[in-house]
């Protein structure tokens, strides 16, 4: 084996051990982005919330407080939400969302509380 054969074959394993290490978070990314475009397609008849989806981070901004939710590189997500006062921002992050199920019924909580 030549020293360029041996080094495409450890520049191939490398990739593939990228590739592989990389994947939850990918998946995750495929995740929100489908559960943006239900919320899109679907929409919610009692508030008028703009919602966004920036490369790997959803945004909801239902007026009263700022949602946002980010990708973990273990392919979970992050919730963080803003109550928007005059006088001070308070940002909150509610912790174990490993699937889009925790994440839609902390948001429609959310949703509820700050309407």
């Amino acid at each position: 084996m030549s020293l360029r054969q041996a080094y495409e074959a450890e520049l191939r394993k490398a990739q593939a051990a990228s590739d592989a290490a990389g994947a939850p978070r990918r998946e995750a990314v495929e995740r929100l982005r489908a559960f943006y475009d239900l919320i899109m397609a679907e929409g919610l008849p009692d508030t008028s919330l703009e919602v966004e989806f920036r490369e790997e981070e959803l945004l909801i901004d239902p007026g009263a407080i700022m949602i946002t939710v980010r990708v973990t590189e273990q392919g979970g997500f992050r919730l963080f939400y803003e109550i928007k006062r005059p006088d001070a921002y308070a940002t909150t992050e509610i912790p174990a969302m490993n699937t889009i199920d925790d994440l839609t019924r902390v948001i429609a909580c959310l949703l509820v509380q700050h309407r």
